[in-house]
């Protein structure tokens, strides 16, 4: 609600919104002056974070595309696109580490 308020306030005000959603046909999606589907999936947690980290991925791309029409050097926007491209294995390489974590928080 939260969320959709302040869309409409923006609206409101003159400002274009960017809906990033993975809900297609959702209101933010409907309202939304243009928009990105994550395609993320359904969330089985109550914390949402496929779809949340998805949507840092498109904000993360954005600005970059920004970045690039501000004169952001091609040979950052490469380097940065590797590392995006290396968060899938990031992930689970933390995921990996279970026993790990359970070991330091029974500490």
């Amino acid at each position: 609600a939260d969320t959709l308020a302040a869309l409409r306030e923006a609206q409101a005000r003159g400002a274009k919104v960017l809906g990033i959603t993975n809900v297609v046909g959702s209101t933010i999606a409907r309202e939304s002056d243009g928009g990105v589907y994550i395609h993320a999936g359904a969330e089985i947690g109550v914390a949402s974070t496929k779809a949340f980290t998805s949507q840092v991925t498109v904000l993360c791309l954005l600005a970059l595309i920004l970045g690039r029409m501000k004169h952001l050097s091609a040979q950052y926007g490469i380097k940065f696109l590797k590392e995006i491209k290396r968060i899938p294995q990031k992930i689970e390489k933390v995921l990996n580490l279970n026993e790990e974590i359970e070991r330091i928080a029974a500490t």
